[in-house]
């Protein structure tokens, strides 16, 4: 009730525990994020998960991220791909939007340097312009531009958000 009287739209899990990772574990929060899907959707609000690069790893032929997109209610659970993360897992985003259309709400823009660091957005190695272009596919409703621990904060941020005013697609 407290986040909707804040006018917020979404409530996002944004981590799971370490020793909460299996496949198993995939499975239960899947369950657990459409109950909570339920109860945000009585409150007028969305929910939400937001991934780190753990959830591309396999059980079997299994990936964990794809659990919980295949078992959580379209209507109940969006996603807020973190394209730093999913890029650290050596994943491709793009065929999640295809495959996934509509389910990617939320974004977190953030670059990945050649040897694996945050970077500002438009000096790793993420082509955005490729990303953004799926946007309508993928579902992008919000995204946040964020770089965590950068050595100057504030050059960070505006060269970050230059670059994302700045895409052409």
């Amino acid at each position: 009730d407290f986040a909707a009287e804040l006018g917020q739209q979404f409530i996002v899990v944004p981590i799971v525990a370490n020793n909460e990772r299996s496949l198993d574990d995939f499975k239960r929060h899947a369950e657990t994020l459409n109950r909570a899907g339920e109860a945000c959707r009585a409150a007028g609000l969305k929910m939400g998960y937001h991934n780190h690069s753990f959830e591309f790893e396999r059980t079997g032929n299994q990936v964990h991220y794809d659990m919980l997109l295949n078992e959580t209610e379209a209507e109940l659970v969006d996603f807020e791909l973190d394209l730093f993360w999913i890029t650290n897992a050596e994943v491709d985003p793009l065929p999640y939007f295809s495959n996934h259309p509509g389910r990617f709400s939320m974004l977190h823009v953030k670059d990945m340097d050649n040897l694996g660091r945050m970077a500002p957005v438009g000096h790793g190695t993420i082509n955005f312009a490729e990303i953004f272009a799926q946007a309508y596919t993928a579902g992008f409703k919000h995204y946040f531009v964020e770089h965590d621990n950068p050595g100057n904060g504030i050059a960070s941020i505006a060269s970050s958000i230059y670059t994302v005013r700045n895409l052409r697609f």
